[in-house]
């Protein structure tokens, strides 16, 4: 039986400022965002996810709520 670790993943989102939500297994999911803002007005957020359990879920991913773009863990 396999044991159960936490997994995480970091990216960094040019030109989104988000703010990004847990989708798909997001009972079992933990997120971080942090926003700044780059000359001239370029958006930079950092997004740190991560889910706890025998192995990644393969319909998690995390969606920006401002342009619908979306992330896994597999990009």
């Amino acid at each position: 039986m396999p044991t159960s670790q936490y997994y995480y993943t970091l990216a960094v989102v040019l030109d989104d400022a988000g703010p990004f939500r847990l989708t798909g297994d997001d009972h079992r999911g933990v997120l971080h965002q942090a926003r700044a803002v780059m000359n001239p007005d370029r958006a930079v957020t950092f997004v740190e996810w991560g889910y706890f359990g025998p192995e990644i879920p393969l319909h998690a991913k995390i969606c920006s709520t401002s342009s619908h773009h979306c992330l896994t863990d597999f990009d």
